[in-house]
């Protein structure tokens, strides 16, 4: 590495990190995707990591939040243990973006939109439509999609309907698999601009966009079940 990344110059002042995975192994039946790997993740950085298509990406932000469990390893978040007692705390403070954002039934985006503020974690959050609606234009969804099935949108405006879900709910931590993948041109860069924009914000997306990639704070290869940092 050529000169220390800008999430690693804010390092030196954090206490903690947000994130600490130290020695993590998850295996996928008889496969083990992930080996023995490190990864510190800084208040505000933009960590982008690519790889090979099935080099583990998924499974790694998957593991973040609690969906698969180390054979090995420990995860903290801001220096507390990931563990049964700690996951709804650290999942109210995460917006994961899974690769295809998935309708819960017969939907209109407004219902999607409005579903997670009437979970108990939300209680203290209220869904805005008008701040919804704004996104939307944000975003370049069409005003008429509000009202329009989840079921019915392409891939690429599912990808930005969940990213108007993760504005509205603000988390501090945004885990995003693929965000861009689907989204035709200018709305892809739209959501780059997006994602990489809120200044308060921490990001950790797994991507293969070069564009992405070029304006995080830091780059990184998922490489034989362990992250290689780049410069």
């Amino acid at each position: 590495m050529t000169e220390t990344p800008p999430g690693k110059r804010r390092a030196k002042s954090a206490a903690v990190p947000v994130i600490e995975m130290t020695g993590v192994t998850v295996a996928l039946g008889d496969r083990h995707i992930l080996r023995e790997l490190d990864l510190s993740l800084w208040e505000r950085d933009r960590l982008v990591i690519s790889g090979e298509s099935g080099s583990g990406k998924s499974t790694l932000l998957k593991t973040l939040i609690g969906e698969h469990r180390p054979l090995e390893g420990d995860i903290a978040f801001g220096g507390k243990p990931l563990d049964r007692a700690t996951l709804q705390a650290v999942r109210a403070r995460t917006c994961y973006l899974p690769q295809d954002i998935q309708p819960l039934g017969d939907e209109t985006c407004r219902d999607f939109l409005a579903a997670p503020f009437s979970f108990a974690v939300n209680r203290h959050e209220q869904f805005d439509l008008e701040s919804a609606r704004e996104r939307f234009a944000a975003l370049g969804l069409k005003s008429h999609l509000m009202e329009s099935r989840v079921r019915d949108l392409s891939g690429g405006e599912r990808k930005r309907l969940g990213m108007v879900m993760a504005l509205l709910l603000g988390r501090p931590l945004l885990v995003l698999d693929e965000p861009t993948a689907a989204v035709d041109e200018e709305n892809r860069l739209r959501m780059i601009e997006v994602v990489l924009g809120m200044p308060d914000t921490t990001v950790l997306a797994a991507s293969h966009d070069a564009d992405l990639l070029s304006r995080a704070t830091r780059r990184a290869v998922l490489r034989d079940g362990r992250v290689e940092e780049e410069g």
